[in-house]
């Protein structure tokens, strides 16, 4: 099925972002990646402001979509039936195995927007496992400790210069999964 041209728009945005950097986002930027006219591209998207909010609204959604996969995934196919423990094994499988610059520099940049913030919010309460309740669950603990070797994966690999070896990565993440399912 071919993409709408909204689609096509955010996904060539996207490529700039990738490419460039978000200060490189500009409608000329987007047309050219898009091979579409600056009109076209105004025609969905009024204003630079309006197109960032709609990227964050179409990568934190896309994030998503692919993280739902990993929970199946993790739940023999059942997300409805997924535990806590599954979610965060999820995250972790999930969000070490990508890195974007494009992903990293849109939500350091929803960190000061809270517009965009918001849909990466929501994103995050439909994936995450619930954070600790108080410092003696230790179980959401572990969960969150997963999380946060998730995170720190993903921020490895965006901005070192230093890529893990496949063999190191899937070591750590099985690790941290035993963890989180044995406790030990």
């Amino acid at each position: 099925m071919r993409p709408s041209n909204r689609t096509k728009i955010l996904q060539a945005a996207v490529a700039v972002v990738e490419r460039e950097g978000i200060s490189a986002l500009t409608f000329d930027a987007v047309a050219a990646e898009a091979e579409m006219t600056r009109g076209g591209i105004m025609y969905h998207f009024r204003s630079r402001t309006e197109l960032v909010e709609a990227i964050h609204a179409h990568m934190a959604q896309e994030w998503v979509t692919d993280q739902e996969k990993v929970l199946r995934d993790v739940a023999g196919g059942h997300p409805e039936e997924a535990t806590q423990d599954d979610a965060a094994i999820a995250y972790l499988r999930g969000s070490s195995a990508a890195v974007t610059r494009a992903e990293l520099q849109l939500q350091l940049e929803a960190s000061t927007n809270p517009d965009a913030a918001e849909h990466w919010r929501e994103a995050s309460a439909r994936i995450l496992p619930d954070p600790p309740a108080d410092a003696e669950d230790e179980e959401a603990i572990t969960r969150l400790l997963a999380v946060l070797v998730a995170d720190g994966l993903w921020i490895h690999e965006a901005v070192s210069f230093r890529t893990l070896d496949p063999a190191v990565r899937k070591a750590i993440i099985e690790r941290v999964e035993k963890l989180v399912r044995d406790g030990d």
